[in-house]
């Protein structure tokens, strides 16, 4: 079985999906495994914000 590492980026406001890299999130799964000894499962994530086109000024 081959598993493929999907995280993607969605603005809750226009709905664009932009596609990341793995690399964004090994420090973050190094910082759960050193400081809380947690191996998290980062193979396919979401994360949901506003993009830099929607954001409000300010």
């Amino acid at each position: 079985m081959v598993v493929t590492k999907i995280c993607i980026i969605v603005c809750s406001e226009c709905e664009t999906v932009q596609t990341l890299s793995p690399g964004y999130l090994e420090e973050f799964s190094r910082r759960l495994q050193q400081e809380f000894g947690f191996i998290p499962d980062l193979d396919n994530i979401t994360i949901g914000g506003v993009c830099s086109i929607c954001r409000p000024p300010g």
